[in-house]
């Protein structure tokens, strides 16, 4: 699949989340996602939408040296799921 023009709005806003979830730097958020705008118009846009996401997401790992810039998230939604759990497998008895 080719990247198409409706790809883009989900490249930035992947971008943006990315990168307020990596930094609490203002002034670095603001110099990174300009980076990731470019880049994005930058891209080869024949290729499939994962290559561009990919590269979004390794310059943000890169420039920000959070491994992983979700595990923040991924970590309250967690908590989220195994609190639900005990009423879960109640109501599934």
């Amino acid at each position: 699949m080719k990247t198409a023009m409706e790809c883009i709005p989900c490249f930035v806003r992947q971008a943006t989340e990315a990168v307020d979830m990596a930094t609490d730097d203002s002034r670095h958020k603001e110099r990174l996602l300009k980076r990731l705008l470019q880049e994005i118009a930058n891209a080869d846009w024949r290729g499939t939408p994962v290559l561009i996401a990919r590269q979004i997401q390794r310059l943000v790992r890169q420039e920000t040296g959070q491994t992983d810039p979700y595990r923040g998230l991924k970590d309250q939604m967690n908590r989220i799921a195994l609190d639900l759990l005990p009423q879960l497998t109640e109501q599934a008895r």
